[in-house]
């Protein structure tokens, strides 16, 4: 399908990631969107009450203390920052140490993926597709992609573990991405929310 550019008005693939043309870039919503078609991904009808609800008992994996890095994220709503993630009776709760805060439903949620530092460095890009084409689909890909895969290729960030969550935007019905970094293991806590939360 073809659109027009906003910038340079010339016509366009609703799949490119820039205009051939002028390089203004497409927005991240249309690329989220036809990542989703794409891939088959149909935005659900959310339930009335969205409430996440109380948080489920404190143990070490169900509250994680993590780090949002902008250099890993295309997410616009945090900045560099110290997080907590809480699993909840209905969903996950993400708050920063500052004002930031996320809640996000569980019919919201496309994946929640752990993927640990050696992941990446034995399988390289491949873990990060994997990831992404998996049933995890965001405008965050470039990020995933030129952030994460270069650990094994560049600067090594040691003893991480990554958190990749794949949820659907409210107002846009977009699938999006935030991807949070731990020293902590977090694949328990992706166990404990499929098998708890997603039941």
């Amino acid at each position: 399908m073809l659109i027009k550019c906003e910038e340079c008005g010339k016509e366009i693939s609703s799949k490119a990631i820039a205009c051939p043309n002028c390089g203004f870039p497409v927005s991240i919503d249309n690329m989220n969107e036809n990542v989703a078609e794409d891939n088959g991904l149909v935005c659900p009808i959310f339930p009335d009450d969205l409430n996440i609800g109380m948080f489920l008992k404190v143990s070490k994996d169900t509250a994680i203390q993590c780090k949002f890095d902008k250099s890993d994220n295309d997410f616009e709503k945090f900045q560099d920052e110290k997080m907590m993630i809480v699993l909840c009776k209905n969903g996950i709760d993400l708050k920063s140490f500052g004002t930031n805060k996320l809640e996000i439903h569980k019919s919201q949620i496309i994946k929640l993926e752990h993927i640990s530092k050696q992941e990446i460095l034995i399988k390289g890009k491949s873990v990060i597709g994997r990831a992404i084409i998996g049933g995890v689909l965001t405008g965050g890909v470039g990020a995933i992609v030129g952030g994460l895969s270069g650990i094994g290729e560049k600067k090594t960030k040691i003893g991480l573990n990554y958190l990749v969550i794949n949820f659907w935007d409210i107002e846009t019905k977009t699938p999006q991405v935030i991807i949070l970094n731990s020293e902590q293991d977090m694949s328990g806590l992706v166990f404990k929310f499929n098998r708890e939360i997603m039941k």
